[in-house]
């Protein structure tokens, strides 16, 4: 997936005893990126800067993702943001723009509320946190009993196969432009021990009585740092008009809809929502060209 970018490195580093990974590649102002749950660095394959563009580009697989360790964790959001601190501590990694996806969204907006100093930009795609509305299949999902069936079922190679659709029809505008490369990624991060059961307990964290737990509106205006708000303009997960209510409170904001788009805007609309990612970075960040 990511093998036509000769200078991309996979590594990995521990964190708090967690081995971690994560893709790194350029040079310049660092640039974070942090995938939604049940998602993985895969997600940014299309949507990567170019290796000369002015940024040092770091995604990172959250625990419990990708190619990370699946440990028993505080999968909360806020365990997740203190997590993501840990790991700009230990690669030193200083003021970097941010660019959450859903709960990455969240994540990064914890970051930028908790220490401002250390967020240059930020760049939130569908993220959760600024709304309490979500679709109902994804509360039921986490619902007890029912999460547990759905989670055994899922890690069989049927039903991995079953949830990757499920997953697709939600998280997509059109079927038509899911990936198969996104497909198969979801099939072998379900077979994966500890995964299933990782995403189920972050989910569990985010939801209850089929709304989200975590709202913080009221607390944007803390936030200092420029800030674009991107959106599917066809995303069920997470309705748009939340990207709406969150430019109102959001200073120093602009909103981006991508048009065709669902949940996943970066990996169905790569083209579109790549562009105008980067323009949003290299003006918030400076960076010429």
């Amino acid at each position: 997936m990511f093998a036509s970018r000769g200078e991309l490195q996979r590594r990995f580093v521990e964190i708090d005893g967690i081995r971690t990974h994560y893709l790194v590649v350029g040079d310049g102002r660092p640039l974070v990126l942090l995938h939604g749950n049940g998602e993985s660095v895969a997600d940014w394959s299309r949507t990567l800067p170019h290796p000369a563009s002015g940024l040092r580009v770091y995604a990172i697989d959250l625990p419990g993702a990708g190619d990370s360790d699946k440990p028993t964790f505080d999968y909360s959001a806020e365990g997740l943001a203190d997590f993501v601190t840990r790991f700009l501590d230990a690669l030193v990694i200083e003021r970097p723009a941010l660019v959450g996806h859903s709960l990455g969204g969240l994540i990064a907006l914890m970051i930028a509320l908790r220490q401002p100093e250390r967020v240059a930009a930020l760049t939130l795609i569908d993220s959760t946190g600024l709304g309490k509305d979500i679709h109902p299949m994804l509360a039921m999902a986490s619902l007890p009993v029912a999460g547990e069936l759905s989670t055994a079922w899922a890690s069989t190679w049927l039903g991995a196969k079953h949830r990757a659709w499920a997953r697709g029809d939600l998280h997509f505008a059109r079927t038509s432009q899911i990936p198969h490369v996104w497909l198969s990624e979801q099939e072998r991060m379900a077979q994966m021990p500890g995964y299933l059961e990782a995403e189920l307990a972050a989910a569990r964290q985010q939801t209850v009585i089929g709304q989200q737990r975590i709202v913080v509106l009221d607390r944007l205006h803390h936030v200092n740092c420029p800030a674009m708000i991107v959106w599917g303009e066809r995303d069920r997960a997470v309705p748009v008009n939340h990207a709406m209510a969150a430019a109102k409170c959001l200073p120093n904001s602009r909103v981006e809809i991508i048009p065709q788009a669902g949940h996943l805007p970066h990996v169905e609309r790569p083209g579109e929502t790549g562009e105008a990612m980067h323009a949003f970075l290299r003006s918030s960040l400076g960076i010429a060209g």
